[in-house]
Protein backbone atom coordinates (compact mmCIF):
# COMPACT_ATOMS: atom_id res chain seq x y z
CA UNK A 1 0.00 0.00 0.00
CA UNK A 2 0.63 3.37 -0.50
CA UNK A 3 1.59 6.11 1.96
CA UNK A 4 -0.61 8.55 2.30
CA UNK A 5 1.87 12.20 1.56
CA UNK A 6 2.01 14.40 4.76
CA UNK A 7 0.80 17.78 3.93
CA UNK A 8 2.60 20.67 5.55
CA UNK A 9 0.98 22.99 8.17
CA UNK A 10 1.48 26.79 8.02
CA UNK A 11 0.67 29.30 10.21
CA UNK A 12 -1.08 32.47 9.28
CA UNK A 13 1.95 34.30 10.54
CA UNK A 14 3.86 31.71 7.94
CA UNK A 15 1.36 32.38 5.17
CA UNK A 16 1.78 36.10 5.15
CA UNK A 17 5.65 36.31 5.16
CA UNK A 18 5.77 33.95 2.18
CA UNK A 19 3.17 35.96 0.24
CA UNK A 20 5.07 39.65 1.01
CA UNK A 21 8.06 37.77 -0.18
CA UNK A 22 6.84 36.23 -3.46
CA UNK A 23 5.70 39.41 -4.01
CA UNK A 24 9.40 41.00 -4.02
CA UNK A 25 10.41 37.83 -6.42
CA UNK A 26 8.64 34.90 -7.45
CA UNK A 27 12.22 33.03 -7.19
CA UNK A 28 11.77 33.07 -3.03
CA UNK A 29 8.57 31.04 -3.78
CA UNK A 30 10.57 27.47 -4.08
CA UNK A 31 13.06 28.42 -1.18
CA UNK A 32 9.97 29.35 0.76
CA UNK A 33 8.81 25.81 0.07
CA UNK A 34 5.13 26.53 -0.91
CA UNK A 35 3.58 25.35 -4.19
CA UNK A 36 1.81 27.43 -6.59
CA UNK A 37 -1.30 26.74 -5.06
CA UNK A 38 -1.25 27.25 -1.93
CA UNK A 39 0.77 30.63 -2.90
CA UNK A 40 -2.63 31.94 -5.09
CA UNK A 41 -4.84 31.30 -2.36
CA UNK A 42 -3.12 32.54 0.07
CA UNK A 43 -2.64 35.58 -2.43
CA UNK A 44 -6.31 36.00 -3.49
CA UNK A 45 -7.52 35.53 0.83
CA UNK A 46 -5.17 38.53 1.60
CA UNK A 47 -6.04 40.77 -1.25
CA UNK A 48 -10.12 39.80 0.01
CA UNK A 49 -8.81 40.66 3.31
CA UNK A 50 -7.13 44.31 1.67
CA UNK A 51 -10.48 45.15 0.32
CA UNK A 52 -12.62 44.73 3.06
CA UNK A 53 -10.12 46.53 5.14
CA UNK A 54 -10.45 49.58 2.97
CA UNK A 55 -14.44 50.00 2.14
CA UNK A 56 -14.14 49.46 6.02
CA UNK A 57 -12.24 52.33 6.26
CA UNK A 58 -13.89 54.29 3.70
CA UNK A 59 -16.84 53.98 5.13
CA UNK A 60 -15.77 55.15 9.03
CA UNK A 61 -14.38 58.26 7.08
CA UNK A 62 -17.76 58.90 5.47
CA UNK A 63 -19.55 58.48 8.73
CA UNK A 64 -21.53 55.60 8.16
Amino acid sequence: MSQKKRRRKWTPAQKLQIVLETLQSDRKLAQAGAGDVLLQQVRKDLEARVLLAAVCIQDVQAGL
